[in-house]
């Protein structure tokens, strides 16, 4: 009996063993699945801040556009004003 009742602890010990190591398994499965959705997740955050990027760089450019075009029209109005002026000036004599 003596032979059997330490083989009974023992074999508990050895049960508690593999089921914390099953256990530690489990999270460890958990824990790397979650890296998995971490890694996807910086993936998707990559990927719109480069979406972001190239929505900020075309209204870089159109605003760059936009006002290339103002410019040119403000020249085209001085011009016409001075023109207008110049005719007052000639009709005014």
């Amino acid at each position: 009996m003596g032979s059997s009742g330490e083989q009974h602890p023992t074999g508990k010990i050895q049960r508690d063993i593999f089921d914390r190591g099953e256990e530690l398994l489990a999270q460890l499965v958990k824990e790397s699945q979650s890296l998995g959705n971490i890694g996807s997740v910086d993936a998707e955050l990559a990927t719109r801040r480069n979406e972001l990027l190239f929505k900020l760089n075309d209204q870089i450019e159109r605003t760059k556009e936009a006002l290339q075009q103002i410019q040119q029209i403000e020249r085209r109005l001085k011009k016409n004003l001075n023109q207008l002026e110049s005719l007052r000036h000639i009709l005014g004599d």
